[in-house]
Formats: structure tokens, sequence, C-alpha cells
């Protein structure tokens, strides 16, 4: 039975136990309750939600137990326990028993108040009628003694006197008789005096049978000898306890069954003689009732503890394939590109990241429920995150025929200080589904506008606001109320048409809470929706000024030929603020055109323009021309040679600005990619040499394609490593040599880097040798992973995929730093590095339809160099030639463990070099591997054989050595 199952067990249980139980806010504003609580209160579920616990207090009881709350809210208190009375919307009033505690639990972001509430009504009736009783009959006996003294002096009177005592113990009995509660009296020895008939009902004894006899035979005997083992002490310690309100005992039947009991007892003086009185009450059911709720309240911590687990495993296996995928781009960024090719690289990169995006969404929902969601305050540039975005999804508008503008205003081009990771996740949520929602017809054009402008915030605090806008399909007033609710969407219709999981909206209003702000939208069916976001944004220190690198407007000239409105009007507003002169033309006709494009030092023209006037801009006009046209509609190919083309959609002013400069002979065509690596150039050292300057570096990684990445990462930065596949390889290295950083893998057979960790520490306390710095590397995110880490005895953690700004960070961090060498152009790659290439087969071998090596494969994550193809193919069929040995062998001894592990540990392999049928074999033989299935275990294995010799036949008989 699943988590989800399991909370709707609970639910139903909660439903219909007959305590009321309430779920508010620290306010007491009502969050959820069951249906006992609405029966108490007497409103209906529906009408509940907006109540506060105020409106349905009795006046009188509103404000005696306010400063317990305060305490309980406060944390000095644990809970609050009162009985207070509740009055209904018909004035009906109800005696409740109320218990509050404050909960955090990991699906809640804030404290809550759980409040049971026990209708004691008809017990509030009796207990009331109980101390009348007690009061009449201590009065009586009062009486009672004061005649029986007067009747010393006044014999007369003693008849009466008598009289009058026996009709008031009459009375007393008749209502003790009629009580719901056992009532039982008891003198000095513990004998019983009274007996009533709720006692009779409940014990099963006649008052006959139990008068004079001791209490004891009420209660069970191994409770007795451990609690009232001599009913003397338990009578002498009333004499200065008074009465005991409400102790929970256990009681026995005349059949022998034992059941909870709930006792008040009360001791009276008659006649110089103490007599006491206990009602007891059968709280078998109540004692059900918790046990049920405790039971409840494990299985939901039991789902959340599960939920946890099940993320953290995840995260490790959707990451760690991702490790090689983008460590791959970032290398491949480092070598020889064409600017196309590191456009490609870049979308592809970018493309990874995205899909990282859906793991993270998951991750970063079960952070903000759990309160564990950490937030950065770093410069950012807004301008600069909202057209990484706008790239990113560009592709998606012109695939839907859609028009993406983004507007920052200048003003918003300083930096700012917040968490840009958590601000590109607001804005492609909100970008996101704004192209989902906007549609093109051919008679109207879908239109989406994302903005960023500055903001006073409360006290003339900047502020900063971000906004999208789309003409799309709209939201409807009903629609509009569960919008921010987790894995919620619009309608029903909404996920079967769109897709989607219905986290992005939450995320965003959890996100915009945590860092201080407001989230909020205008929409109408139909009629497109705007969405805002509204964040302090405090300015960045002055160290963090920023230079865009585009060069200056002053004093230009600017000419600006447009049909599209919005875009002219936003560049006549931004050019200006950049220092130029902007005229927005009129066009009426090309004499027009002509006149005034004479006056201007550059004319901007969009591809409507151009093509209307093809002949002016042909023969006449000579002067810089910057064009802007929709690649999916015009080859540039078109335009004059001296006129610059700038791609439109998505329309990106900085791109417009950067073009005017280039058409002006001002700036660079070039555009170096603002989040690459510089390129370096270092010659590795030797490994003595690494080993005498403390930067030598051991990475311990069970994965094939992550050893090869990091190895390569760790060497772009002039560091050389040794690579081990577990914990046990790396003590024995560490055993020969000297390293000055460990960076390691926390899950891997044999020795995991936990167990690892443990032994390098505990060896450095037996030697006394000095502190070796161990970094975690993981694809488990959750925060945690990284607390295991550092309580373990690790020094630093880094999140698979490791990006090569976090490690060039990391290595800089930790060792010693080296020198670029001098006197070096750029590193140049070797002729030999296209020896080789991959010959086209005459005929596919094996009975496949397909090459065993999708080349492709290749190209998506190492790029087109074929030197590169050759070294990690060649590393691939070294290694895993064990591995494949040793899957046979666990396959005949039937070590299920160790074939799981090796299938796992090969599959990764595989798909990396592009063997997809391969990793398929082995993700199926895995999967086999953990149901114990012997026979299929033994068909896929021999499948993963034959599978693999294909992949060794292919790559031998078609790769040039």
């Amino acid at each position: 039975m699943g988590p989800f199952l399991r909370q709707q067990q609970v639910a139903v249980l909660v439903d219909q136990i007959p305590v009321g139980v309430v779920i508010a806010d620290l306010y007491g504003n009502f969050r959820d309750c069951n249906q006992e609580a609405c029966r108490i209160f007497g409103i209906a579920l529906e009408e509940i939600q907006g109540r506060n616990i105020a409106d349905v207090t009795h006046p009188d009881d509103a404000h005696y137990d306010r400063e317990d709350f305060r305490q309980l809210i406060a944390g000095k208190k644990h809970r609050v326990e009162l009985v207070k009375r509740f009055q209904r919307p018909n004035a009906e009033l109800v005696w409740c028993k109320v218990l509050v505690r404050q909960l955090r639990q990991a699906n809640h972001e804030k404290p809550f108040l759980l409040a049971t509430i026990e209708d004691i009504t008809e017990e509030q009736q009796l207990l009331e009628q109980r101390e009348k009783v007690l009061t009449e009959l201590e009065k009586t006996h009062r009486v009672a003694v004061s005649l029986m003294q007067d009747a010393v002096r006044e014999k007369n009177r003693a008849a009466e006197s008598l009289e009058r005592l026996e009709e008031s113990e009459a009375k007393m009995r008749g209502i003790i008789a009629n009580m719901a509660d056992a009532v039982i009296t008891i003198d000095y020895q513990g004998r019983v005096q009274q007996f009533s008939k709720a006692a009779e009902k409940m014990f099963g004894y006649s008052a006959e049978h139990m008068i004079g006899q001791s209490v004891n035979r009420l209660m069970p005997p191994s409770y007795t000898a451990t609690n009232y083992k001599d009913l003397k002490p338990f009578l002498n310690a009333r004499r200065s306890a008074g009465s005991d309100k409400d102790k929970e005992i256990l009681a026995q039947r005349a059949d022998g069954s034992v059941f909870p009991g709930e006792l008040s007892v009360a001791e009276l003086t008659i006649q110089g003689e103490r007599i006491f009185t206990g009602i007891i009450r059968d709280i078998t059911e109540r004692k059900r009732y918790e046990q049920e709720l405790t039971e409840a309240r494990n299985a939901a911590e039991a789902a959340s503890d599960a939920k946890s687990r099940f993320l953290a495993t995840m995260s490790h296996e959707l990451r760690t394939p991702m490790n090689g995928v983008v460590g791959m781009l970032d290398l491949l960024t480092q070598s020889e590109l064409s600017g196309e090719q590191r456009k490609l690289t870049t979308v592809a990169r970018n493309s990874a990241m995205a899909l990282l995006q859906i793991i993270n969404d998951i991750l970063d929902f079960s952070k903000i429920e759990a309160g564990k969601l950490l937030l950065e305050s770093i410069p950012l540039l807004c301008g600069q995150l909202l057209e990484g975005v706008a790239e990113l999804l560009s592709q998606e508008c012109r695939n839907k025929n859609l028009q993406l503008y983004c507007f920052a205003d200048p003003a918003c081009t300083k930096p700012l200080m917040g968490d840009p990771l958590r601000l590109r996740q607001i804005l492609l949520n909100l970008l996101g589904n704004a192209i989902k929602f906007t549609y093109s017809t051919p008679s109207a054009q879908g239109v989406i506008v994302a903005r960023f402008q500055p903001l006073k915030g409360p006290s003339g605090a900047p502020w900063l606001r971000l906004s999208v806008k789309d003409n799309g399909i709209g939201i409807s007033a009903s629609e509009q109320k569960t919008l921010f609710q987790p894995f919620t969407q619009a309608d029903d219709t909404t996920q079967r048409q769109f897709g989607g999981t219905g986290l992005g909206l939450s995320i965003c209003s959890r996100l915009v809470e945590l860092m201080g702000g407001r989230i909020g939208f205008h929409s109408e069916k139909d009629h497109g929706s705007e969405f805002y976001v509204e964040l302090p944004a405090p300015p960045a220190e002055p160290k963090y000024g920023y230079d865009p690198n585009t060069p200056g407007l002053q004093k230009l000239a600017i000419g600006l030929c447009m049909t599209d409105e919005i875009a002219r009007d936003y560049l006549v507003d931004y050019l200006t603020q950049q220092g130029a002169d902007v005229g927005s033309m009129h066009i009426s006709g090309a004499d027009s055109l002509a006149e005034k494009g004479n006056q201007v030092d550059i004319l901007v023209v969009d591809q409507e323009v151009f093509f209307k006037h093809r002949s002016y801009f042909d023969h006449t006009y000579r002067k810089p021309l910057l064009i802007l046209y929709d690649i999916t509609r015009v080859n540039p190919s078109d335009f004059p040679v001296r006129a610059i083309g700038i791609e439109s959609n998505p329309f990106l002013p900085n791109k417009v600005h950067h073009g005017i400069g280039v058409a002006l002979g001002l700036a660079s065509p070039l555009v170096e990619n603002q989040e690459s690596i510089p390129k370096l150039n270092y010659e590795l050292p030797s490994i003595e040499a690494a080993e005498q300057q403390g930067s030598l570096v051991l990475i311990v990684e069970d994965n094939l394609s992550n050893q090869e990445v990091m190895k390569r990462q760790v060497n772009l930065f002039g560091y050389v490593a040794l690579v081990a596949d577990n914990g046990q390889e790396a003590l024995k290295l560490l055993e020969q040599r000297y390293f000055g950083l460990v960076i390691t893998d926390c899950h891997m057979p044999i020795m995991d880097g936990f167990e690892l960790t443990k032994t390098i520490r505990r060896r450095e306390k037996q030697s006394s040798t000095g502190r070796l710095p161990i970094v975690a590397a993981t694809a488990n995110a959750l925060q945690g992973e990284a607390d295991r880490c550092f309580d373990i005895g690790m020094d630093d953690f880094i999140t698979k995929p490791i990006s090569l700004k976090s490690l060039q960070a990391l290595l800089h961090a930790w060792l010693p730093e080296i020198k670029t060498a001098r006197g070096r152009g750029p590193a140049k790659r070797s002729p030999k590095c296209h020896s080789h290439r991959f010959n086209e087969p005459s005929a596919p071998k094996g009975n496949s339809d397909t090459y065993p090596i999708d080349i492709g494969t290749l190209n998506t994550y190492l790029g087109a160099d074929q030197a590169l193809h050759r070294e990690i193919l060649n590393s691939f069929l070294r290694q895993s030639e064990p591995d494949i040995s040793a899957l046979r062998r666990s396959t005949e001894t039937e070590d299920w463990p160790a074939l799981v592990s090796l299938a796992h540990k090969l599959k990764s392999s595989a798909k990396l070099v592009g063997a997809n049928d391969l990793a398929e074999a082995l993700r199926n033989l895995e999967a086999a591997g953990k149901q114990r299935n012997t026979k299929s275990i033994q068909d896929l294995s021999q499948q993963v054989v034959q599978e693999y010799q294909r992949v060794m036949d292919f790559i031998r008989s078609n790769l040039m050595h």
C-alpha cells in the first residue's frame, strides 16, 4: 500500500471518529476539520472555511484561556487543555473538553494548531449534578452533625432532625442512582459503603455483594500490588491532597475482564469519620480512539519518510547520467567551435538543464514543504537572466508561431541582490505557462510580453516587478480559486490537453513567499492573462559594477522604421535612455523614407519594411542598416551583405543594441558566451610533480562515464587526477601517493564515500597526520544529504551534474593555484585527432536492423571530435570487459546483488557511448535481478552478452586506430 492510499485511510479514519479534530493556523482560523467537529459547532463542512475559533466560542469563555494560547504559540507550553462552551448558530450551548497542540510536520510550511474536541455536554451536566449532590451531601452531613449536637441539648427536636436527614439521604441516593458514571463510597479501611446502580452495571457486582467488601476487588491483582498494595497509605496521603480528579486506573469486572477507567475522588469527614467518594468513568472507547489516532500519525510520518527516501533515490538515479551529459557539453565548449556549433552546444546544454528542472521542481516542492529550502542573496542582472530564459524557450515559441517580447527597464540594468536560480525558476514557470496556453490563429497573432520593472516597496524600499502577459485562453473566475494549489490545474481537461504536473505555480508562490514578496495575476476567460511577481531587490554593492560590454550610443541618430508597434515603442524608450537620438519614422512611401534616411547614422527596420522598400535599400540607401527578422519566415541570406540581421523572435533589446554597434563598427560581431569558462592554457605536471605541489586529486567514482568526465574537467584547470572505483581502492592509493584533495561519490559498492571518509578520519587521528580535504560529489540533492556528509567529516559538497564553474571554484578553494603556461598561444589539437573515422559497414552486423552504436548520441554528448570518440570508446571496451565477465559469473553463481550492481554500473556507461540496445538489455537485467526472477535473468544475461559482442565487434571493425 503506497503513501497516498495510507493518507486516504487516515483521512477516512479521522472523519469517522466520534471526537472532533480541528486544524487551524496560529491565529485560530480554521484550516480543516472532521465531521464530528462540524456536528459540535453546528456548522456544515463547506461553511466552516474562513471562520475563526472565536466565532463559535461562547462569549463568556472567549478570553480566559488567552494567556495559555500565547504561551503555546511561543513554545513555552507543549499543549493547552481546557473545558469551554461552544455556541451553535441556534444559540444552543455545547460543553467540550479541548486539547490543543502546536505541530510542525514535513508537509506544512508553517506551524499549525491541532485540536481534539470531545463533546462532554452530558458529562458536564452530570458533573454539575454530581457537584450539587456532593455539596448537598456535605451540607446534609453538616446539618446532621449539628442536629445531633443539638439533640443532646434539645431532645424534643431530635426526631424532626433525624427525619430530615433520612429524607436528604434518600434524595441523594436517588440522584446517584441515576448517574451514568459509577459512584462508590468507601471508608477509611477501604471498605465499600455505597455502590451505585451504574457501578453495578459497570462492574457486574450487586450492591449487596460489594457493601462491606474491600475496594481492591474492583482492580486487577497485579495493578493493586503495584499501585494500591495497601490502601491505607493512599488514604493517609489524601489528608493533604484533597481531591484527586481524572486519574487513569485499571479496573476489573466480576467476569475478570479489565478495562481502563478515569477516577475522581472526593474526601468528606462526617462526625469525625473520613469517607471517600469515587466517580469512575469507563474510557475504553476513548483509549481506542487515541490509539487509532496515534497509529494514523505514525503512518503519516512513515509516509513522509518514504517520500523523502524516494526523492533522494530518484534524484541520484536521474542526476548521475545527467552529470555525463552536462559535463561533456561543458568540455565541448572548451574546444575549437564555430559560431553555429557553439550556439548548438549552448542550446543542448540549456536543454539538459531544462530537463533537470523537472527533477528540481519535485525536489524543491519537497524541500519547501519540509521547510528546508535555502535562498541565496548574490548579485544578479535582470536583463541577462530574462534573455537567457527567452533564448531557452525561443524554439517553443517558434513552433507555435508565437511572438515573444522581453523588456527589461533600463533602470534594471544595474546588478541587484537576490537569488538568480530561484528567480530564473519562477520566470521559466511563468513564461512556460504563457507559451503553453497561448495560440496564434489566421486572424490573430499570439503575443507574450515578459518585463522587468523597478518598483517602490513598503517604506520606499527598492523592489522589482516581473510580469508575464499573454493574449492566450485566459482563466475563468471559478478556475482561479485553486490556481496556486499543488498538483492542481485550471480544470480536469488541462492536464490531458497541455500536460504538466500542476506544481509550477505552487512552487512559484512558495518561492515568492520565502523571498518576502508577493505574486498575483489578472485574467479573464478567452482574453489572456498577466502574472506578476513583486520582490525586494536591494542594489548590489558598487564593487559589483556591471559593464554590459555593449557600445555606447551617445549622440547617435538612429531611425526606427518598424510596423511592429510594441517593439518600436520600447526601442524608442530603451535607445533614448542609452543616449541615442531616436526618431520613429512614419512610413508613407519610398520618398519619405529616403528623405528621413539621410538624416540618421543608422536605420533599424523590420522585415516588412525592408521587403516593401527593397529597391530603395538595394540601390539608394548606403548607410548602416539593421534588419529585424523572423527566422521562420525569412532567410537572412536574402539581405544585402552590408546589412546586419537580428532575429526578432524572441525580441531582445540587448541584441538590437549590440547589432547597432556592429553595424556602426563600434563592436565586434563575435559575442562570447558569458557562462563559459575562459579557455586556459595549462601544461599538466607529472603525477610526482603534482604530489610535490600538493595538487594531486583523487576521484572516487564507480560510474565509468562520470570518471572520464570528472577527470577531464579536473585536467582542464591544470590539475592531475587519479581515479578509484570504490573506497577500498581509494584507501590503497592513499597509502601509495600524497593527495591534496579527494572528491568522492557517496553511494558506491564495496565501500561507499561515507565509510571511506570515516576510515580516513580515523587513520588521521591514529597517526596524527594533517587533515586531508574530502569533498562529496553526489546526485542526491536533498538537504539532508549535505548535512550527513558534513556530520561524518567531509569538508565540502558539490551536486551532480558538476558544472565547470562549480568545479573551478571548488578546486581553487582547496588546492594550490595553478599558474598558466607563459608565452604560449591557445592549445591546438594535434592533426592525429582527425586520423580516424567510422566507416559505413557494408551490412549491419547481427540480427538488428540498426547499428549497435548510435553515432548521433556520441555527437550529442561529446561533439564532433572524433579523436574524443575514439578515446571514449576504447576506454569503454577496456573497462567494461572485466565487468561483463563478472556479470557472467554472477549469473552462474546466482549472486543476484552483485549482478544488479554490475548491470546498473554498465547501463550508464553503455548509454553514454550510444550503445542504446545494450543499455536497454542491461536495464531489463537489472530489474529482473531485483525481482530474483531466475528464468528471466538467464535469458536476459545471454542477451546482454550477445549485444555486448555486437558493440565490441562494431567498434573494433569500424573504428580506425
